[in-house]
């Protein structure tokens, strides 16, 4: 069986078991005291930066969530390998907190239902925008399968195709899902300009709008990388009823590293 080893343990978050589980509860322990909203979402958008970084922002959003029995997970791709589209179909993903097994028949039915998804370990093997989500989700639910989904910027008819793909296979079966669209906000920028374009983009979000998400990061050059899983969450949400987004956290990297002249942006959501 395919294991997918870890790529970015002890740089994103710690390589031990143990440090990495006093870690994740440090962050939940945080996010359960700061005030929030309980919400029976479908679908969330969190942070992928390392976890001094953005995990308080993606804890706060997980911990809002019952985690269900299967997590789709898709991230933008970083490294420039595989397919367009890449889903890992078969095998288990490996965190120092354990494996997370796949939902093979899952991918199965997601490569047959939509042409434009590549079943493609490789372009999983160094990416870590899907990677880092899993302690995190493992933390509060041992026990759920894994859909990854990787993808490069395809257009906004690729968004819908993938995203319709989702929303109706999940509605075919019994199994509780949740979607996760992976993404950071602008980069390296001045945290006024951060947080001037970043309120553009979940503005779109909380519409549940992917078109004018889209158009907004073009029109307005928002450096968001995970704008393309984004995209496809936002449409499959809106297919299942979703028809808000609900802002829970917005953090920069200044806000970690008292530099506020070149930051990244964090934001955390729910669709519902």
């Amino acid at each position: 069986m395919m294991l997918r080893a870890p790529a970015v343990a002890g740089l994103f978050y710690p390589a031990n078991r143990s440090a990495l589980s006093q870690t994740v509860h440090a962050l939940y322990e945080r996010a359960a005291g700061e005030e929030g909203v309980a919400s029976a979402s479908p679908a969330c958008i969190v942070p992928h930066a390392g976890y001094q970084y953005s995990g308080a922002v993606a804890a706060f959003v997980y911990q809002t969530l019952a985690i269900p029995a299967r997590c789709v997970v898709l991230g933008p791709n970083h490294t420039g390998c595989g397919a367009a589209v890449s889903v890992m179909a078969r095998g288990r993903w490996s965190t120092p907190l354990g494996e997370v097994p796949l939902d093979e028949a899952f991918a199965d039915r997601l490569t047959q239902r939509c042409l434009g998804v590549s079943v493609d370990a490789e372009a999983h093997r160094a990416e870590h925008s899907i990677e880092v989500q899993l302690p995190l989700l493992q933390y509060r639910q041992p026990s759920f399968s894994l859909v990854p989904i990787v993808l490069y910027p395809v257009g906004i008819d690729g968004y819908r195709a993938l995203g319709e793909a989702l929303a109706d296979l999940i509605r075919e079966d019994d199994v509780p899902t949740l979607l996760i669209a992976s993404s950071d906000f602008t980069h390296y920028e001045e945290q006024a300009d951060a947080e001037r374009k970043d309120r553009l983009a979940i503005e779109a979000i909380e519409a549940v709008d992917a078109d004018e998400l889209c158009r907004r990061v073009e029109r307005h050059r928002i450096s968001m990388c995970g704008y393309a899983p984004t995209s496809v969450v936002l449409v499959a949400a809106r297919r299942l009823g979703c028809g808000r987004g609900r802002l829970l956290r917005y953090r920069t990297s200044g806000d970690a590293t008292g530099d506020y002249a070149s930051v990244v942006g964090y934001a955390g959501l729910t669709l519902s």
